[in-house]
């Protein structure tokens, strides 16, 4: 007998606090802010992708777009298509 257990994976919580809007442009902030840090861009893109997945690509679009052009020469210049997630 399989038993569902009582616990939630942390995919499920992390989709749960991104499902708020302010918290998924929370978080999405705060992944480019740590990418400015470390310019690690895969923590970056994973990060980005969560948000899409909760919110939509829509809602990554317009945060990718509202970012400042001094802010968003500073990010890799394909930032949006490799948040895509991949097939």
């Amino acid at each position: 007998m399989n038993k569902k257990s009582p616990y939630r994976t942390f995919e499920e919580f992390l989709m749960e606090q991104l499902a708020d809007p302010a918290d998924a442009a929370l978080y999405f902030s705060i992944a480019i802010e740590e990418y400015l840090k470390d310019q690690e861009t895969k923590y970056l893109i994973s990060s980005l992708q969560d948000v899409a997945a909760a919110q939509g690509p829509e809602f990554l679009t317009q945060c990718i777009t509202n970012i400042s052009p001094a802010l968003r020469a500073q990010l890799p210049q394909d930032l949006e298509q490799l948040c895509k997630p991949f097939p």
